[in-house]
């Protein structure tokens, strides 16, 4: 009886706790500099530039923004793309 209960338990806060709402919010004080690159049909080519440090990221993205891949963006050499 007491395995039951307790599963019964776990059970419900699980279920609890999946229908529990969390708003996250993101502040920077410092924004990244983005721009769109290239539009390929279902994803997009967008550069990064984190203004920090300089350096530059390739993110490809899909229709609703959401980022499928990012990478920083290298020179011919292998070194970073960094801007001043």
């Amino acid at each position: 009886m007491k395995k039951i209960v307790c599963v019964v338990c776990v059970m419900l806060a699980f279920v609890l706790g999946a229908c529990s709402t969390t708003v996250a919010n993101a502040g920077q004080a410092n924004p990244l500099k983005i721009w769109k690159h290239n539009d390929n049909g279902r994803y997009s080519t967008l550069c990064i530039v984190d203004e920090n440090t300089g350096v530059n990221y390739v993110v490809v993205a899909n229709n609703y923004n959401y980022a499928v891949a990012i990478t920083p963006r290298l020179n011919a050499d292998g070194t970073l793309y960094v801007t001043e």
